[in-house]
């Protein structure tokens, strides 16, 4: 019973546990399903979650770009204007910008096609090749021209993108334009500086060669002739360097006005450099070239008033004919160049036409420059020497040195046949270099002869100052030919001082280092600034022969020499004058207190071993003799009858007084300024103005001057008028009684004789 029992339990036991293994195993099946079913659910939840992350970020990226595609377009807006238009070209939609710019009301606009806007600027072909390309559903861009509603012109860089449907069709455009106005203007304005003189506003010759060209191109297709005139003035240079460069440039401005009221239509004035034009007429009749180059020479005649004051420059001018000279226009303006300066030689004519002569001369010209450059070489140039004379002792002081040409083929030549080919080839420097070394060497010859150190003048181009290696070269020469400081000069033209004075100054005083004494030559033939002149440290200032041959016939020439005179001691300079070619300029020059003088009256320029016969002469002048005349007192006679005239010459340089005569008051007038006169006596009846009005002229205009009447005529009233109009203070009564005329020649002459400039000199011993 027990084993059943046990064997009873037992199987109840496993029983149970199958049962109950059995449960468990079903129970954790029940939960693994609900376990998968979750871990499923959990990842299609998850799954969710991505994807909605994924829209919210897309989301927000599609909310960014539209919020930078709507700032894109406030900005494009704000800058640019947008139009669209259907595939007709006709106006669906513009924005503000658009509408602000073509100063068109929209309304006014929608329906429009663009040709409303069109300014004429461009030309049927350039909207032709734009619609091309657009219509093929391509983008177009260019810069358009567009006229507003006000009138007025403004440039756009445009863009225009075809919008295509679904189907690849195109089914509007977009237009964004951005406003290139000012930059265009500014363009514009480089280019028309970049081509147009800026004091005239005439074409410069970049223009005016682009311009020939087309208009010959032009003239060859239709078969007409082409007249080039090249202008020039001709006095112009005279008148800047005097009046200054203010002046100058209103002649310019003058002139060109003037060509340009001359020209047709459709003519060309343009403006080369300095005092140049060109006109260029485009289907002149052969017939009227002559008459239209006489036009503009006339023109030029008329006078220029500057400060109050008329000026004539006049001017010359030449012409050049395409296609009979030439179908180039840098050949035709040369040629039309060669024929203007063939004008300038031919007085009588105011228009030169080209011929090929001219070119003949030209090449001549060619072949001179080449004998010229072989002249410096083989030492063909010579120098010939002009003494300096010091006017207290009489002694010669320096010489300047002049170059000379002493050719096989042209002969001996002047500078004057020459310097001028020199500058223009560029052979000046090298001339200079040779003048220089050629005046050292000569020094040294004649202190080697024993003559000393003679001092000596070298003159030399502007362009030589320019040069860097010029102190260089001075002072190689001076150490080569052993030349002690204060023997070499160097003469600096007044033009060259003032055309950059800071540097010139400095120049002046590095030469001055060198031991070379300076002078300012021609000067008061320029525009002086007497700021930097009184800081230049030269030793001499010369006044120009032009104002020395105008002494004795301009008072305006003499009062020019005695101010330089006096600026040139007062800032302690010596004055010389050159040019001197008379005795009574040679007085004047004394009594004006020059202190050297230089010119053909004393000595030609000469070689050297000709100059050297005067160095052993202890005076050249004699400064007792001008002294002597300096105090003779002058009495200006003015009588019409020629023996009576020459019987009171001879009676009046008996009293030991110099005499100027003249045979009516207007020949008298014209010697006012060459004298200081003591006593005027003037005959009553004269051809022309009576001696009772050419009294009352000295009377103004030289009051200190005693006035004497020789008269026949007892008539009071001539009596009355000579006193009250004349301020006559001597009567003398036909036939002229000697006696009576020593007395008043004496009263008026020796009374002033202490006034003289200089005391006397002692007798002799």
């Amino acid at each position: 019973m027990v084993l059943v029992t046990v064997a009873v339990v037992v199987a109840v036991l496993g029983v149970g546990c199958a049962l109950a293994l059995l449960w468990l195993h079903r129970r954790l099946g029940l939960q693994r399903g609900q376990l998968r079913k979750a871990l499923s659910q959990l990842a299609h939840s998850e799954q969710q979650t991505r994807d909605a992350n994924g829209l919210l970020l897309a989301k927000q990226g599609v909310e960014q770009a539209f919020a930078e595609l709507s700032t894109y377009m406030q900005g494009i807006d704000q800058h640019a204007l947008v139009s669209v238009t259907d595939t007709a070209g006709r106006i669906l939609r513009v924005n503000d910008k658009f509408v602000q710019t073509s100063g068109h009301r929209r309304e006014d606009l929608l329906g429009q096609d663009h040709r409303l806007l069109n300014a004429g600027y461009h030309d049927h072909g350039f909207f032709e090749r734009m619609w091309t390309t657009i219509q093929r559903g391509e983008i177009w861009r260019d810069v358009v021209c567009n006229r507003n509603d006000a009138g007025g012109l403004y440039w756009v860089d445009m863009a225009i993108v075809p919008q295509k449907d679904a189907a690849g069709q195109v089914v509007r455009y977009i237009a964004v334009c951005v406003d290139i106005t000012e930059q265009r203007r500014q363009e514009d304005a480089l280019h028309y500086r970049a081509t147009h003189d800026a004091l005239t506003e005439l074409p410069n010759r970049t223009l005016l060669l682009e311009r020939m060209a087309r208009t010959i191109a032009r003239a060859r297709s239709r078969q007409r002739p082409v007249a080039v005139y090249f202008v020039n003035l001709n006095r112009f240079k005279q008148i800047n360097d005097s009046l200054g460069r203010s002046a100058g440039d209103q002649v310019l401005s003058e002139m060109a006005r003037r060509l340009q009221d001359e020209a047709r239509g459709g003519d060309t004035v343009a403006r080369l450099a300095g005092d140049e034009f060109v006109v260029v007429c485009e289907g002149l009749p052969r017939s009227m070239v002559e008459p239209f180059g006489a036009r503009l020479h006339t023109a030029l005649q008329a006078p220029v008033l500057l400060s109050g004051e008329p000026h004539v420059l006049g001017g010359s001018v030449g012409v050049a004919l395409f296609p009979d000279h030439g179908d180039e226009p840098e050949t035709l303006v040369k040629r039309a160049d060669l024929a203007m300066v063939q004008s300038k030689s031919q007085s009588d004519r105011g228009v030169c036409i080209f011929s090929s002569e001219m070119q003949d001369a030209i090449d001549v010209r060619v072949q001179k420059e080449a004998r010229l450059r072989d002249a410096i070489v083989r030492r063909e140039l010579v120098l010939h020497f002009q003494p300096q004379v010091d006017f207290e002792t009489g002694a010669l002081v320096s010489l300047e040195a002049l170059v000379r040409w002493d050719s096989p083929d042209y002969g001996f030549l002047m500078p004057g046949k020459f310097i001028g080919l020199a500058e223009e080839s560029g052979l000046i420097g090298a001339i200079d270099t040779y003048v220089v070394d050629a005046a050292c060497r000569q020094m040294q010859q004649w202190h080697r002869q024993g003559h000393g150190w003679i001092r000596t003048a070298v003159n030399l181009a502007a362009t030589k100052f320019s040069d860097p290696h010029f102190k260089t070269e001075l002072h190689e020469a001076m150490v080569r030919y052993g030349i002690p400081p204060g023997v070499l000069e160097l003469e600096v033209t007044e033009s060259l001082a003032m055309r950059d004075p800071d540097a010139a100054l400095v120049l002046m005083h590095e030469l001055k280092k060198l031991g070379i004494l300076l002078s300012v030559d021609d000067f008061g033939t320029g525009y002086s600034n007497l700021g930097y002149l009184k800081r230049f440290p030269a030793d001499r200032l010369k006044v120009d022969q032009s104002f020395v041959r105008g002494l004795l016939k301009n008072p305006q020439d003499r009062a020019i020499v005695a101010a330089v005179v006096r600026l040139a001691h007062n800032l302690n300079m010596r004055a010389i004058a050159e040019g001197v070619e008379s005795e009574d300029e040679a007085i004047l020059l004394y009594a004006l207190d020059v202190d050297e003088i230089q010119g053909y009256w004393m000595a030609r320029p000469q070689p050297a071993e000709a100059v050297e016969k005067l160095f052993d002469q202890p005076m050249l002048l004699d400064p007792a003799a001008f002294l002597q005349r300096e105090a003779m007192p002058v009495v200006l006679l003015v009588e019409d009858e020629t023996i009576t005239r020459e019987l009171l010459e001879h009676v009046l340089q008996s009293f030991g007084v110099r005499v100027a005569s003249a045979a009516s008051a207007e020949q008298a007038m014209e010697m006012f300024h060459q004298h200081d006169y003591a006593i005027a006596v003037v005959d009553h009846w004269l051809p022309g103005s009576s001696g009772i009005a050419l009294l009352s002229e000295i009377r103004k205009r030289m009051p200190h001057t005693a006035r004497v009447l020789m008269t026949a005529s007892n008539d009071p009233q001539v009596l009355r008028d000579a006193i009250n109009i004349g301020g006559v203070a001597h009567f003398l009564a036909k036939p002229i009684d000697p006696a009576v005329l020593r007395n008043v020649v004496h009263d008026a002459c020796w009374n002033t004789a202490a006034q003289r400039r200089r005391t006397p000199l002692p007798p002799a011993g």
